[in-house]
């Protein structure tokens, strides 16, 4: 069986946006800053009418944005490439509660809808965000997916209450908010890219030794099947792990367990259960 590694977050736990040092400026300007701060890129303003539509949904998504979500992932899923991009077990409903995943996206929609005149709020976590999508290897391409489904969702859940004009507001702040997504994400893959041991894409690991450390902790020490360089990293660093069986494919995020500052010694470790 062969692990495929996305090349791994350089740990985005230690690269929140804070108010002094922001790579994203106020998201509603229509100039993004780039990784470094030095490269401009045109983005399209949202309009006055958009935001005071989208903004006076937000009591409505509070109220309904789980159900809107749910039924989102569970038409969007059947999409195998799509699928693959999420992990199944947080699509569960267990004791109770709400699945994770729709539930983590009906708060950020509620968040970006009460938030839209005021974007700058949103600054850390769609860093957060971009971060992530980079892990799980997020392309450009599935925006438009994510954007049709979570549209038909709205207008199937909502029914008449969803006028045409509250869709097309939310049609126009959902390619907004994927424009700024699309060309941060494009930054952080050029980045790492460009780093020492770095690569762009999925690259093939193979399992060099398999340690027990108690009775229910198990790591694996991974190295590249090209025997080339290995990304340094900091503390928190995390990066998904591609496993790809019988014409299955699954993928997760791992926490590289290893001390940091030992990447270039050529071994990733990942700690589990």
């Amino acid at each position: 069986m062969a692990l495929f590694l996305k090349r791994f977050n350089f740990g985005v736990r230690a690269t929140f946006i804070s108010a002094s040092r922001s790579s994203l400026p106020p998201l509603s300007s229509i100039t993004y800053r780039s990784f470094h701060g030095t490269k401009k890129v045109e983005s399209p303003q949202l309009s006055q009418e958009t935001i005071d539509i989208v903004k006076a949904t937000a009591p409505v998504i509070a109220e309904h944005g789980y159900s809107i979500t749910r039924n989102m992932y569970g038409r969007m899923l059947k999409d195998p490439e799509v699928a693959a991009l999420f992990n199944p077990s947080h699509q569960v409903e267990m004791k109770g509660e709400k699945a994770h995943q729709p539930w983590t996206l009906a708060c950020s929609v509620h968040a970006y809808a009460a938030n839209i005149d005021n974007l700058a709020a949103l600054s850390e976590a769609v860093e957060r965000i971009a971060q992530k999508h980079v892990s799980l290897y997020v392309l450009p391409r599935h925006y438009p997916i994510v954007a049709e489904n979570l549209l038909w969702s709205i207008k199937h859940t909502l029914g008449d209450a969803a006028t045409p004009e509250i869709c097309k507001a939310w049609g126009e702040a959902v390619a907004f908010l994927a424009d700024i997504f699309i060309k941060r994400e494009t930054e952080i893959r050029e980045h790492k890219r460009d780093t020492v041991g770095g690569w762009l894409g999925w690259r093939e690991f193979v399992v060099d030794r398999k340690v027990v450390e108690s009775s229910e902790i198990v790591s694996l020490y991974l190295k590249p099947k090209d025997e080339g360089a290995l990304l340094d990293y900091p503390a928190g660093s995390y990066s998904a792990i591609r496993v790809e069986f019988d014409g299955i494919a699954t993928q997760r995020n791992y926490t590289l367990s290893k001390p940091a500052g030992h990447g270039h010694d050529g071994v990733w470790r990942i700690t589990g259960t």
